[in-house]
C-alpha cells in the first residue's frame, strides 16, 4: 500500500514548498488535510487487514501459513503512521529539514535493527512485526517533534488523534 502515500507525497511536496515560502497558515492547512486523508485511507485498511487477517491468509497462501495471521495484524497498524510519515516528511521537506527529517529516519531504522536483534529471538515473526510498528511509530513521533520545533503553530489535529484512538479499538 506504500504507493497511495508516495503518489501523495509526490503531489503534495510542490504546493507544501509553495506554501512554505508563501503562507505558512497555508502550509498547516495543508498538512493538516493531508494527514487527515491518509488517516481516512490507512486506518480502513490497517483495521480491514487486521480484522480480516485469518481469511485472507487461508485465502492467498493456505491454512499451513496461519501463524502469519497475527504477525500480520500487528504490521498492519504500521499502516497509517507509514502513510503519515510520508505527509510529514513532505511538510520537512517544505521548510528545509530534509537533514533532520533523514536523521529521523536513520533513527527508526536503529529501532528497526535494535528491535529486532531483541524481538526475533524470543517472539519470531511476531517480534519482528512489532518491531516495524514501532519502528513507524517512532519514526511518526520523530517527525511530530520536529514539525513542532519547525512549525511553532503546528498542532496534530485533535480529530486525527481521536480517528486513531477510534479505530485502534
Amino acid at each position: 500500500f506504500v504507493f497511495i502515500p508516495s503518489g501523495f507525497f509526490g503531489a503534495m511536496l510542490p504546493a507544501m514548498s509553495r506554501f512554505a515560502r508563501d503562507s505558512q497558515t497555508d502550509l498547516l492547512a495543508a498538512m493538516a488535510r493531508s494527514c487527515k486523508y491518509l488517516l481516512l485511507i490507512g486506518l480502513p485498511i490497517a483495521g480491514g487487514l487486521s480484522v480480516l487477517a485469518h481469511p485472507l491468509v487461508s485465502w492467498l497462501y493456505g491454512p499451513l501459513y496461519q501463524a502469519a495471521v497475527p504477525a500480520l495484524q500487528i504490521v498492519s497498524w504500521s499502516i497509517p503512521f507509514m502513510f503519515l510519515n510520508h505527509a510529514m516528511m513532505a511538510a520537512i521537506m517544505a521548510v528545509d529539514r530534509e537533514r533532520q527529517g533523514s536523521a529521523y529516519l536513520i533513527v527508526g531504522m536503529l529501532v528497526s535493527i535494535v528491535g529486532n536483534l531483541i524481538m526475533i529471538p524470543r517472539f519470531g515473526h511476531v517480534g519482528a512485526a512489532t518491531t516495524a510498528l514501532l519502528s513507524s511509530i517512532t519514526v511518526f513521533l520523530c517527525q511530530l517533534a520536529l514539525l513542532r520545533r519547525a512549525l511553532p503553530a503546528f498542532r496534530f489535529p485533535r480529530e486525527m488523534i481521536n480517528m486513531i484512538g477510534a479505530s485502534t479499538c
